[in-house]
């Protein structure tokens, strides 16, 4: 019976994996940008903007960030995953953590609130995790509408106010 739990977990690592790389695959971008709300490439390029501020003008390092944060979502999301998988509350709670702060930091607030209500719902009951797996598969498809809106406004020449 536990191998069959964790031939299904090492499945489903697999599927979430396979669902997290698509996040971030041009051909995933372009259809996930359909799902983009009227302002959410400006409430993106607002904070951008915001960070740039924060770095003394340093849009390079924006820039950076949001591309080192492209290369990483599908790993974080498998990781976030495997954790919540696993049963190990712990480990979720960072990875979920992680991927909020990064998220709201980029002002992809959609992805941001989703990911903190993954996390709610870990820390609410005892029925916590299993909520939070259902919530992680919203957060993959939410991923794949943010990793578009990051590679969209990348591309952009001046996506700055300046």
């Amino acid at each position: 019976m536990t191998d069959s739990i964790e031939a299904r977990g090492a499945e489903q690592d697999r599927d979430i994996e396979v669902m997290a790389r698509a996040a971030v695959f041009p051909r995933t971008a372009a259809r996930a940008s359909v799902d983009h709300q009227p302002g959410d490439l400006m409430t993106v390029a607002r904070a951008w903007h915001d960070l740039v501020e924060d770095l003394e003008g340093d849009e390079r390092a924006v820039e950076r960030f949001a591309t080192i944060w492209l290369d990483l979502l599908p790993r974080r999301l498998a990781a976030c995953r495997r954790a919540l998988v696993a049963g190990d509350d712990d480990t979720a709670r960072v990875r979920l953590l992680t991927l909020h702060s990064s998220a709201a930091m980029l002002g992809l607030d959609r992805f941001a609130k989703i990911a903190w209500r993954c996390q709610d719902a870990l820390d609410a009951s005892a029925t916590g995790t299993s909520s939070a797996r259902h919530l992680a598969r919203d957060m993959i498809a939410e991923a794949q509408v943010s990793a578009g809106l990051v590679r969209t406004v990348l591309s952009q020449a001046r996506w700055s106010k300046r």
